[in-house]
C-alpha cells in the first residue's frame, strides 16, 4: 500500500514501471457545500446545548466563512520545495471548528 499526490511542490512523477505495481485509487475531494452541510451540522448541534440562549444561529455564517478562507488558502498557498510545510487538509477545517 503506499498514497502519493501530483506531480509539483517538490514531488516528482511517478513512473508507470513503478505504478505496474500497485491497484490504484483516487478520492475526490469533498465540495464546498458538501463541507459546510458537514461542518454546520457539527456546530449546530454543539451551539444547541442551551435552548434559551441558543448560539446555532450564528453556525452558518462561521462555517461559510472558515470553508472560504480553507479554500483561498488552499488557492494560494501552494507547496513549493522551499515551502513544503503548505500542506492542507479537512483535519485543518476541524481544528478550527
Amino acid at each position: 500500500m503506499c498514497a502519493c499526490a501530483p506531480p509539483g511542490g517538490g514531488r516528482n512523477a511517478v513512473t508507470p514501471r513503478l505504478f505496474r505495481h500497485f491497484n490504484m485509487i483516487w478520492v475526490p475531494d469533498l465540495s464546498k457545500q458538501s463541507m459546510i452541510t458537514i461542518f454546520s451540522s457539527i456546530l449546530k448541534g454543539f451551539l444547541d446545548t442551551n435552548e434559551q440562549n441558543s448560539l446555532s444561529l450564528f453556525a452558518d455564517p462561521v462555517i461559510k466563512a472558515s470553508v472560504d478562507i480553507y479554500n483561498k488558502t488552499i488557492n494560494e498557498f501552494l507547496p513549493t520545495p522551499s515551502k513544503s510545510h503548505y500542506t492542507f487538509n479537512l483535519r485543518d477545517l476541524s481544528k478550527i471548528i
